[in-house]
């Protein structure tokens, strides 16, 4: 992401990175083979593991996304942005 954001700077053209953690979508659930019950509580299980204290749902990545497209982050190149609710953080400590 780096190389290329520096290597394209000079034609305006922006390159970043959105980095994911864990994201409950739709997909997770018809791949899963858990029944509603079964899903509720691994979200559970898994949201004690963020500071933030909730998995990801997938508007928080399209948000992230919308506004490094967005008029707002022309001067953003080069960034890997963490949509991980602190996890990845929390970690390091």
């Amino acid at each position: 992401t780096k190389c290329m954001a520096v290597e394209l700077a000079p034609k305006k053209i922006r390159v970043n990175a959105v980095c994911l953690c864990v994201i409950h979508s739709p997909s997770f659930e018809s791949l899963s083979n858990m029944t509603k019950d079964e899903l509720k509580a691994l979200k559970q299980r898994l949201a004690v593991k963020f500071p933030i204290g909730r998995v990801g749902e997938p508007s928080d990545m399209d948000h992230a996304v919308v506004h490094l497209a967005s008029e707002h982050a022309t001067f953003i190149t080069g960034a890997c942005v963490l949509v991980d609710g602190g996890y990845l953080n929390s970690v390091c400590l």
